[in-house]
């Protein structure tokens, strides 16, 4: 089957995006075994999920002689590049796209949305918003879970909800349906399944993306009483018995600051990106002073917890729905905030293998020999560095708090020293809703919370609890491409655990769920607050 979906897949790339600008063929030869350089240098296991050492560089030698042969444009080498990759099933190590030379056509206005068991109409053109949650059950004749198959052997993905989130992404964009072997011409038909179980077929033209804004859309509605900016927090009730946080990335005035002082290369255009995107304000021209008005994890947490104290709320939701993750290091003083002494003497059972190399050392801009001076360590390129969070049993409660609160990354270091192990405050039930988008830190920050009582909440993430792990960059010397390969791997759980690839949640919505719920774009916390409505009880008994 693979056999056959490759051959269906890479007959197709000449058929994509043939209005760009041709390549000269050995510069893109070149810029790939320059890529494959980097994979065994940096990448703590390329060759595994290739059946091995020998088929990773016969499956290479493939692409090499294939873009030696056959005329090749930006985006067709984007997707054939990213189809190699797809072999290490690591949604960290992968080549972007030039959206500056982009000129894809996409679907006349219709976008999905990833539900615990399939693809759900999250928006359509106004004409058609009948069809809001309905199920999508073919595109273009090729099952859904075909589709999903066909996903495993063109995109870097972990397990099958990565396989979901790539599909929801790009359900209406021409390149990647076109790689998936969807025949068709200057239209898409998509089979779905209304909410009261009748099949429509409904058939879209593709238009180019300036076209778009032509046609009016219609989305899910949205509750309004939930916070939607990132870092933002609400009580969702009347009593203050229940308070929502939002955060959309796992990104904050900490993390800005370390790259911006440790002279990391791009920390200015990335503080710039985020007053841009996030913000959506004009950076101030002082950096010091822009450092200064992006919201500090640490001290919002701090604030919302102070809050959740004075009014003795005992729910917290924590919604990472759609987190692409960030830096997990801004999350960890959080746990202390709210976990005191015993995270700091919890052991999480988790484990990083990190492999040193030269673009992993350009990354934190450093060299071998300052690397080594600084950890203590006699260290070589291509050695190891294995980490564990097993509490040393010979050191004290209290050296382990003052050796984690100096080094933590936190603008509360004083706030978290004064507490002196006793939480901040403790709510009696925290639940973390996550979807198929939460990812990287964002699942870290997931997955240490449940380690520490948390209930998850919603979709499984995309992310693998163990996988490849921690985006080191790259530029392509002749496409000046960017991309990123992973320089560690972590693993969180027994690999005999039915978690190991894909982290279910301990409540997961039904259809019926979504249905009853109008398909809220926060269906997942309308149908979590119900859940704790109904427990008056064991409120009750806990106070």
């Amino acid at each position: 089957m693979k056999h056959l979906c490759l051959s269906i897949i890479i007959g197709l790339f000449a058929l994509a995006s043939n209005a760009q600008t041709t390549l000269n063929k050995d510069s893109l030869a070149s810029d790939f075994s320059y890529l494959v350089k980097l994979l065994e240098s940096t990448h703590p296991d390329p060759y595994s999920g290739f059946g091995g050492k020998v088929f990773f560089y016969k499956a290479a030698n493939n692409v090499v002689q294939d873009l030696q042969k056959n005329a090749c444009t930006e985006t067709m080498f984007v997707n054939k590049v990213n189809t190699f990759l797809s072999n290490i099933h690591d949604g960290h190590t992968g080549i972007q796209y030039n959206k500056s030379t982009d000129i894809e056509r996409y679907v006349q206005r219709v976008a999905f949305r990833v539900i615990p068991d399939g693809l759900i109409v999250d928006g359509i053109s106004t004409s058609h918003k009948d069809l809001l949650g309905a199920r999508l059950d073919s595109i273009n004749s090729v099952s859904i879970a075909e589709l999903l198959k066909r996903i495993e052997y063109i995109y870097p993905c972990e397990n099958i909800y990565g396989n979901y989130n790539a599909l929801h992404w790009e359900a209406n964009a021409e390149n990647l349906l076109r790689q998936l072997g969807t025949e068709f011409t200057d239209s898409i038909r998509y089979s779905l399944r209304t909410a009261d179980n009748k099949s429509v077929v409904l058939s879209l033209p593709l238009v180019n993306s300036d076209s778009l804004n032509n046609v009016p859309i219609t989305f899910t509605p949205a509750s309004t009483k939930l916070p939607s900016k990132n870092l933002n927090y609400q009580f969702a009730d009347k009593e203050k018995h229940i308070m929502v946080i939002r955060i959309s990335k796992i990104m904050a005035r900490e993390n800005y600051e370390y790259c911006w002082k440790n002279k990391w290369d791009g920390a200015y255009d990335e503080i710039k990106n985020y007053y841009k995107y996030t913000l959506k304000k004009e950076m101030p021209c002082d950096t010091v002073k822009a450092l200064a008005g992006i919201p500090s994890f640490s001290e919002v947490f701090a604030n919302m917890l102070t809050q959740m104290k004075k009014y003795k709320s005992e729910d917290l939701i924590i919604d990472l729905r759609n987190d692409g993750g960030g830096w997990t290091p801004i999350t960890l003083p959080s746990l202390l905030m709210m976990y005191g002494d015993n995270y700091i003497t919890k052991d999480m059972n988790t484990e990083f293998y990190r492999l040193i190399s030269p673009l992993y050392l350009q990354k934190i801009d450093t060299s071998l020999d300052e690397f080594n001076r600084q950890q203590g360590t006699h260290y070589k390129l291509g050695d190891y560095i294995t980490e564990n969070d097993k509490p040393s049993v010979d050191t004290s409660t209290d050296s382990l708090r003052r050796s984690f609160i100096h080094n933590c990354m936190s603008a509360s270091r004083p706030l978290l020293t004064k507490l002196k192990g006793s939480p901040l405050y403790h709510p009696q039930h925290i639940y973390v809703v996550t979807d198929a988008g939460t990812f990287s830190a964002a699942f870290h920050y997931a997955f240490y919370l449940w380690r520490m009582g948390a209930t998850i909440v919603g979709i499984p993430s995309s992310q693998a609890p163990n996988t490849y792990m921690e985006k080191t960059p790259f530029c392509l010397p002749y496409t000046h491409l960017k991309g990123s390969i992973s320089n560690s791997m972590q693993i969180f759980l027994p690999v005999s655990d039915k978690r190991a690839k894909i982290f279910y949640p301990d409540l997961m919505p039904t259809y019926q769920d979504y249905k009853k719920y109008d398909f809220d774009a926060n269906a997942e916390i309308l149908y979590l607050l119900d859940k704790i409505a109904k427990q008056p009880s064991e409120k009750g008994t806990q106070n």
